[in-house]
């Protein structure tokens, strides 16, 4: 599983905002000396708790809206960087969803539905919303690089919570846009006229010289993890029936038992791998060729033409059919 390296300086951070570390830490049941190190390393499970913990003190409801995301987090410095370097928002979220998996387990994924762009946040640990700060703190992060990069705020179309309604005006007013709450996802909508918005911060020659680092870093740990094996055994063996635990274990070498322990040191589940899979090859079948929906379901898997279409409606917000549509139109405007 991915791990949180931090440096001391959220640890001042949190006291500058007259947050008790001692506190804070004894609540969430760690070390009292952990954000005292200049370079600590935490679980994914611990960076939770961490921010559960602080979720669960008489703080600022706004801490999450103003403590910006990359502050005192080592990795992210370069990662900020290439994000205002793109040349646009729409460029710079696509980088900051392809590096962050470097060192989080916290996706943030892109889908376009129309003339609006969905940004949503998740993680890749268990099924229970992220804390609210964290999600804050993410859609901040993205208002901020915006701001910074093309010079002015980017005002989204509406932002969506998971959690219950809280401090509504508070959040409209940082937003710019109708907040909504008890959501599906946790999502920021822009229009694709806003996230086409130039950067005046774009940078080629920083981009040329920071993302072979991060590929590098991307083909490396793709070369060891576990999920990515799986994933590869799991598309060659996906037609007509969805490959077991026990058969793709056997496979690699290991029990079943074993197999799901150490996609669980990873952040990942068995059947998250197989529905990670059936996305990418439901995309590219309904981008790249003509087969019929059932075609395709059954390529994925699926015993059913409906179990198809209600995964990948959970998936883009859209039917496959109407997905593949949209596809076409944008590879050929022409088309009516």
């Amino acid at each position: 599983m991915p791990h949180i390296r931090v440096s001391s300086v959220i640890g001042v951070k949190l006291e500058s905002m007259g947050i008790s570390l001692v506190e804070l830490l004894r609540r969430a049941r760690l070390p009292q000396q952990l954000l005292r190190q200049e370079r600590a390393v935490l679980s994914v499970e611990q960076w939770l708790a961490l921010w559960d913990a602080l979720d669960s003190m008489e703080i600022d409801p706004a801490l999450g809206l103003s403590f910006t995301q990359f502050e005192g987090s080592e990795p992210y410095d370069a990662l900020w960087i290439t994000a205002l370097s793109a040349p646009t928002l729409h460029a710079a979220i696509a980088k900051l969803s392809r590096y962050k998996r470097l060192f989080s387990a916290e996706r943030i994924d892109m889908r376009q539905l129309g003339e609006i762009w969905q940004i949503e946040v998740s993680w890749l640990v268990g099924s229970a919303p992220p804390p609210a700060l964290l999600v804050d703190m993410t859609f901040s992060c993205l208002m901020n690089l915006s701001r910074r990069g093309a010079g002015r705020p980017l005002r989204p179309e509406r932002v969506r919570f998971r959690r219950p309604e809280r401090n509504r005006a508070m959040y409209e007013q940082f937003f710019l846009c109708p907040v909504e709450f008890d959501a599906e996802r946790d999502q920021i909508l822009y229009a694709d006229a806003t996230i086409r918005q130039t950067f005046h911060t774009y940078s080629p020659d920083l981009l040329a010289i920071l993302e072979p680092q991060f590929e590098a870093e991307l083909h490396q740990a793709d070369q060891h993890s576990l999920h990515r094996q799986i994933a590869s055994l799991v598309r060659a063996r996906l037609a007509g029936q969805q490959p077991s635990v026990s058969s793709i274990a056997r496979e690699l070498h290991m029990s079943a038992r074993t197999l799901q322990r150490r996609l669980a040191d990873e952040g990942q589940t068995f059947q998250h791998v197989i529905e990670q899979v059936r996305h990418e090859l439901a995309q590219q079948y309904l981008r790249e060729s003509s087969l019929d929906l059932s075609e395709i379901a059954f390529l994925l898997g699926y015993q059913e033409a409906n179990s198809f279409h209600r995964a990948f409606s959970q998936w883009e917000g859209s039917s496959p059919g109407q997905w593949r549509a949209t596809q076409q139109h944008a590879a050929r405007p022409d088309l009516v």
